[in-house]
């Protein structure tokens, strides 16, 4: 492998030349900050080494807080595929979104950046009912190629072969089906690429979730289990301190350039101050993947709470309280200590013959949890209580015979 930095400079570059449509800076030039050329460089510099070398990256990841211009710069990358120092005759680029309204974010960034730019204006035709952009000049780089946008609501998705396209904000998509119809419809490109932006969301088992987690593996000689993928996390650090101003800065590396720090600081002092604003906080400004759902108590004060032993010992006063189902619902067993202590421990059941179908009603992965050992399943389609009284799970504490 080998690192083309040269084809890089030219797409950053090219994105410093585009204007900024909205906001303070309206009429000013974009400027790529550091920790954007970065990622850019490793999309655009690895290439694979043979007589015709090419783009190594097929797959790219950017996760960061709200507001820090990525919409912007993957707008600029699309214009640069299309028009630009990546283009090529004859492509289809195309922004995804998971509805109608979100779609028209990137194009109206484009569009805009387009009427404001006369060198890109002459030779590119903006047809906002369609949202539609085109080539229209013979005689450029990227003659013939077309850019659209789409949404997960839109019917025509099959059937295209996208050179390029970007997904805004995955991490709100309800699936991948949008996403892996895109990449099914690359396979016939040369040198395709594809783009996910978003800040993160609280599942792990999301397809954003999976992606990141996989880009960011690494072998035991700490290289890259894939080469073709590249995935820029920016996330505080799990449990940090809402009103710490390092941490703000490693979701927002925009802080350190453009960025103000007062809508962060009051909406930080704010979730500090309730305990029902700090799960929107940690997802939308530290970009960190936390339970969406209001809490009685701040995940500081729930900590705080932590014992330092919380084992059972065999004799030790329970109380035992079994929510029991048949075949629709988890069963459940709750032991808790006698004594002042405090300390819990719970145990699942499902019938295993359902464990695959229930993952896929309830999305969630219960196949996964059985295979880690946090489910107990019972052979067959449903749970009886003779069933939950012969099971004994491998943890001695639990006070069966």
């Amino acid at each position: 492998m080998w690192r083309d930095t040269a084809r890089a400079d030219r797409v950053i570059n090219f994105l410093n030349l585009l204007p900024i449509v909205d906001g303070p800076a309206k009429g000013q030039r974009f400027h790529v900050d550091p920790w954007l050329e970065a990622w850019i460089r490793d999309i655009y510099e690895p290439h694979g080494d043979g007589d015709r070398p090419s783009r190594l990256v097929r797959r790219a990841v950017l996760s960061v807080a709200r507001k820090n211009a990525k919409s912007y710069a993957v707008a600029g990358l699309l214009l640069a595929h299309l028009v630009g120092p990546e283009a090529q005759e004859n492509a289809q680029i195309y922004s995804c979104a998971n509805d109608r309204e979100q779609a028209s974010v990137i194009f109206r960034m484009c569009s805009n950046m387009i009427r404001a730019t006369p060198a890109l204006d002459r030779i590119l035709k903006v047809v906002p009912s369609t949202k539609t952009i085109f080539v229209r000049a013979s005689n450029v780089k990227g003659a013939g190629s077309t850019y659209k946008a789409l949404s997960a609501e839109s019917s025509t998705k099959h059937g295209l072969g996208p050179a390029f396209f970007v997904f805004d904000e995955l991490g709100e998509a309800r699936d991948d089906e949008l996403w892996n119809t895109m990449l099914d419809g690359q396979q016939a490109i040369e040198s395709p690429l594809a783009i996910a932006i978003s800040t993160q969301t609280n599942d792990p088992q999301h397809p954003l979730s999976l992606m990141i987690d996989d880009g960011l593996r690494r072998d035991d000689d700490g290289n890259k289990i894939d080469e073709t993928i590249v995935v820029h996390l920016h996330a505080a650090d799990e449990g940090c301190d809402l009103l710490d101003e390092a941490q703000w800065v490693k979701a927002n590396p925009a802080l350190l350039h453009w960025k103000s720090f007062e809508p962060i600081r009051a909406a930080a002092q704010e979730a500090s101050r309730m305990a029902s604003k700090e799960a929107n906080f940690r997802l939308r400004y530290l970009n960190q993947r936390v339970n969406p759902f209001t809490t009685l108590i701040s995940q500081a004060a729930w900590k705080a709470c932590r014992a330092d032993a919380v084992e059972f010992v065999e004799g030790d006063p329970v109380y035992l309280a079994l929510d029991m189902s048949r075949r629709t619902d988890l069963t459940a067993l709750v032991m808790v200590s006698a004594d002042d202590s405090a300390r819990v421990r719970a145990w699942f059941w499902k019938p295993a013959d359902l464990v695959a179908e229930h993952s896929k009603r309830d999305g969630v992965r219960y196949d996964l949890y059985a295979q880690q050992g946090r489910l107990e399943t019972c052979p067959g389609l449903l749970i009886t209580p003779r069933q939950i009284a012969g099971t004994h799970p491998a943890d001695p504490a639990l006070p069966m015979r």
